[in-house]
């Protein structure tokens, strides 16, 4: 499958180059469905178990948007772990946890597996 310009898979219109764009307005309509979307209210109503993973990496970065969203993962955890039935993982690794951590993510699922 060929991928798009942004990495991700192709799911756009073709391009004569064999890339693909997305149609006019897509990402204004993803942006529009996400901000209704609250994660952590429906997590507070699942009745089976959730299994968040997070990447550590970006803890090490001084830079203010990194502090930034270390923070807020920091927020998100406090509310996850206040959860009965959300399980949290942290995983030293960057954004693409089955990339460049696939063990240990494989010990994460096999923990909430079994």
């Amino acid at each position: 499958m060929p991928l798009n310009p942004y990495g991700g898979a192709t799911a756009g219109l073709p391009t004569d180059d064999g890339r693909s764009c997305r149609p006019p307005g897509y990402y204004h309509e993803l942006l529009q469905a996400l901000r209704g979307l609250d994660l952590l209210a429906t997590y507070a109503r699942c009745r089976c178990r959730t299994l968040t993973v997070v990447a550590t990496q970006r803890y090490a970065s001084a830079e203010a948007h990194d502090r930034l969203m270390t923070e807020h993962v920091r927020g998100v955890l406090a509310v996850l772990s206040r959860l009965r039935a959300a399980d949290v993982a942290e995983v030293a690794s960057g954004h693409l946890v089955p990339l460049e951590a696939p063990g240990r993510l494989a010990e994460v699922l096999r923990g909430v597996l079994d």
